[in-house]
């Protein structure tokens, strides 16, 4: 009867450690072996993170083994390109973030087997892009890596899959006594600057990106019109007129554009109202993504 007991007592603790691990098989290490390894949830999806924003989220590692002395690394990878420091790692009770990187680095250690499964949760992943990071669907493997006491790591057939989604983002900094046109129209007709100069700073995450200078043209305080197409850029020794949008500067993601002393001009003409006129420049980022034209 007691032989009995034992045996279903042993059954029990075998049917409850298959709920807990589901179908992982073992990874043998020497005379050891870890006998069960999940990482839970097995995929994080991070969804529209634009460069200079950051999401994080959570995950657990389950773990059966019956070395006493052990050890748990990670690292990433991916067929497609990304930038190291934009996927950080913040183990269990840990202060500090980590970098991944194709390198393994150490997560996780024991000094106690753990025959039975121990779950270790609160690891916190964090998605900041970067704006060299293209804008694109990537996917990336977080592989993990276990040691036993005096060997070399060998990587666990679970991996945890990320998805990362970053949208393409266009970013221009300008003076803020330059965000909009002001021009006082009280001389004969002709060409006239628009002072003061602009100064711009822009950047974006796809590649190539053009910065696209336009205008809806300048409108009198006491009526009248100045159209687009008597609105000019000077571009080199030429002027160029906003009649449709003008391509300034052509960089790659990443890349801050700093533009100095752009001038802009304005043509008056006879029947222009004198008075005070007001209007905007639209600056505009155009690519070309897979697929078409942006």
């Amino acid at each position: 009867m007691i032989a009995g007991w034992r045996m279903a007592k042993a059954l029990a603790i075998l049917v409850i450690l298959g709920v807990f691990f589901g179908d992982t098989r073992g990874t043998r290490m020497g005379a050891q072996e870890i006998s069960a390894f999940v990482p839970s949830p097995q995929k994080l999806v991070f969804f529209e993170v634009k460069p200079g924003e950051e999401k994080t989220a959570e995950f657990s590692l389950a773990l059966q083994t019956g070395d006493t002395s052990w050890a748990l690394f990670v690292a990433l990878k991916s067929q497609e390109t990304i930038p190291q420091g934009v996927l950080l790692l913040r183990a269990p009770g840990e202060k500090n973030t980590l970098l991944l990187s194709r390198t393994p680095i150490l997560i996780l250690q024991g000094t106690h087997p753990a025959p039975h499964g121990v779950t270790v949760g609160g690891f916190t992943l964090t998605f900041a892009p970067s704006w060299a990071m293209e804008a694109g669907d990537y996917t990336a493997n977080l592989v993990f890596f276990y040691q036993r006491e005096g060997g070399q790591p060998v990587p666990l057939p679970q991996s945890l899959t990320l998805v990362l989604a970053v949208p393409p983002a266009f970013q221009v900094e300008v003076q803020e006594a330059q965000r909009g046109i002001t021009f006082e129209v009280s001389g004969p007709p002709g060409l006239y600057p628009l002072t003061p100069a602009l100064s711009l700073s822009v950047r974006a995450n796809v590649t190539p990106w053009t910065l696209l200078l336009s205008t809806r043209g300048l409108v009198g305080e006491r009526g009248g019109h100045i159209p687009p197409e008597r609105v000019f850029v000077k571009l080199g020794k030429s002027l160029v007129s906003l009649q449709n949008p003008v391509a300034v500067h052509t960089a790659q993601a990443g890349e801050t554009v700093t533009l100095t002393n752009l001038l802009l001009f304005v043509e008056t003409r006879v029947e222009d109202l004198p008075g005070r006129y007001r209007g905007e420049i639209v600056m505009a980022c155009s690519f070309r993504p897979k697929g078409g034209v942006r």
